[in-house]
């Protein structure tokens, strides 16, 4: 049997604790119907990606570090700070 590991380093992981503003942190998607810039917004159900026009993108999550490492590690995408 052959495990398959992954090694993961984050870099800029001091804009993702929640004292900071992460209100600047954006992804920025480039799909089928062209890039799409989402924005993080913090609800009940967790932390989510949003752009008012296309909805939500990659569902909600506990943590800001969750949301992030789960959002870059989809091709075609880019997180970074405004």
């Amino acid at each position: 049997m052959q495990e398959i590991t992954l090694t993961l380093t984050l870099y800029g992981e001091e804009f993702l604790s929640e004292d900071q503003d992460w209100s600047r942190i954006r992804c920025k998607n480039s799909g089928p119907g062209g890039i799409e810039v989402y924005h993080v917004i913090k609800e009940e159900r967790g932390f989510l990606f949003l752009n008012p026009n296309q909805g939500g993108f990659n569902g909600y999550h506990h943590t800001l570090k969750d949301l992030v490492i789960n959002a870059l590690l989809r091709s075609n995408t880019k997180v970074f700070v405004v």
